[in-house]
């Protein structure tokens, strides 16, 4: 003997397995974008050691960031 979901049920588990890959997806994406927002700062903070240092350490800004706003 085969037990079946009703309708009910088969739309309440699709809906609960949606709401929990929403709810992962919206987790990776908030630290997919604080991880972006640290390259950025690491980024600015290397252009401005080349420009202290008159090009002999960091990085010179091969990206043309406007790292003053920053």
């Amino acid at each position: 003997m085969e037990i079946k979901p009703t309708v009910t049920e088969a739309i309440s588990l699709s809906i609960f397995i949606l709401l929990i890959f929403v709810g992962m997806s919206s987790m990776l994406l908030g630290s997919e974008i604080e991880h972006m927002e640290k390259e950025d700062e690491f980024y600015c903070e290397m252009v401005q050691i080349f420009k202290d240092s008159k090009g002999e350490n960091g990085w010179p800004n091969y990206k043309g960031r406007d790292c003053a706003s920053s």
